[in-house]
């Protein structure tokens, strides 16, 4: 079988995708997609520098000095921690069997859609998990889901109040919602979608939301109900919290321990805390830290509720890096590589690889990215409970 076999498949694959089961995964299309850190080798971790933030001396009149004005940076990580592979295989009966039957192309296009679309999925619920532990705090409520209210879009509101007193952009903001959330907005906000209030029917006649309150508001069906807690209950911390601090530690007059991506509160304080991580009862959260001073032992306050962790950020908060698997010269998995080329999806952007091996009498087709998700900015990054 010749070279460029794939390419002459590919409007099969393109006909299936409008066939099969296609998810909305809005996340992958919010996010920076950097594309100058995909030469990296899987596994490899990227460092990348974060600027503390500053403080002011008053202007010296008299000549200035240089010294002690230096700072060490923080430092961020970013890796590319995942190679995944779809496979299929035909051997010469089968493809001639369908070909008999006229269904060969159209097959084969759904079998590569298929796995175009468990890719794509993965990816997607990789940028919410990352961001499940990545955000800087929350609103809502868990087992509530937002926007139930007609005609009340505190959600959007409070959601942008935390974004704005972190400082962050005030363009490129994003939220990727559950579909409960959306269908709350579909159905109760109608402000939305009346042609008259809303000044388009976009969302009446096509179910796109569009732009909230400076917000694109997508949907992605990776956004699944949190139910695994660290179940820590009646703990303390041990002494005064500072605005800005990251970090606090436990004492033990109560039980259990928290775990990455528990979300808390102080007692007396209506800030919603993101877990980062936790290490023999030091608790880690993202930046910016601290909103408000904690003066003295208060019982922090941890959700043991079920919930749906919608996602609002800017998109310099989480970067994806997705690239197509190395292959070595002379080298494959399964056979004698016959065919090499890319797949564009026209619903994300991403590309994936597509590759066909000769081994035997069979043929093997598989569909490959490499890619990770890390949050780069936390500050910009938040959860909207639902």
């Amino acid at each position: 079988m010749a070279n460029n076999v794939l390419t002459a498949l590919m409007p099969s694959f393109y006909k299936g995708l409008n066939k099969v089961q296609q998810e909305q995964t809005d996340a992958i299309d919010a996010v920076n997609q950097n594309v100058s850190l995909e030469q990296a080798a899987l596994g490899q971790t990227i460092t990348f520098p974060i600027a503390q933030p500053a403080s002011l001396i008053d202007t010296p009149q008299n000549g200035v000095s240089t010294a002690g004005y230096g700072e060490t940076p923080g430092i961020g990580t970013l890796s590319i921690s995942k190679s995944k592979s779809g496979f299929f295989q035909y051997n010469g009966e089968e493809i001639h069997q369908l070909q008999l039957g006229g269904i060969y192309g159209d097959y084969y296009g759904d079998q590569l859609a298929q796995r175009v679309r468990t890719l794509r999925k993965a990816v997607a619920a990789d940028i919410v998990a990352a961001a499940l532990v990545g955000a800087c705090r929350g609103t809502g409520t868990p087992g509530t889901v937002p926007f139930g209210t007609a005609g009340v879009l505190t959600d959007f509101s409070n959601a942008g109040l935390i974004l704005n007193n972190n400082g962050a952009p005030g363009s490129d903001r994003h939220m990727i919602l559950s579909p409960n959330a959306v269908s709350n907005i579909q159905g109760k906000q109608s402000v939305l979608f009346k042609a008259n209030e809303a000044g388009t029917d976009r969302l009446l006649r096509t179910g796109t939301i569009g732009s909230v309150e400076g917000f694109n508001v997508g949907m992605d069906t990776s956004i699944a109900t949190v139910s695994a807690f660290g179940n820590s209950v009646g703990n303390k911390n041990t002494a005064p919290v500072a605005v800005g601090a990251t970090s606090f530690t436990l004492d033990s007059s109560g039980t259990g321990a928290p775990i990455a991506g528990d979300t808390f509160y102080f007692s007396g304080d209506t800030n919603i805390y993101t877990v980062a991580s936790v290490a023999s009862k030091v608790v880690t959260i993202n930046a910016p830290g601290i909103m408000a001073p904690i003066t003295g032992e208060v019982v922090v306050v941890f959700n043991a509720t079920p919930g749906q962790p919608n996602l609002f950020f800017t998109r310099d908060a989480i970067t994806l890096i997705a690239r197509q698997p190395k292959i070595a010269t002379g080298n494959s998995p399964t056979g004698q590589l016959m065919d090499l080329t890319t797949i564009p999806d026209p619903r994300c952007g991403l590309i994936y690889q597509l590759a066909m091996w000769q081994s035997g009498r069979s043929i093997e087709i598989e569909v490959a990215l490499a890619w990770g998700v890390g949050v780069t900015n936390p500050q910009d990054l938040g959860i909207l409970w639902g």
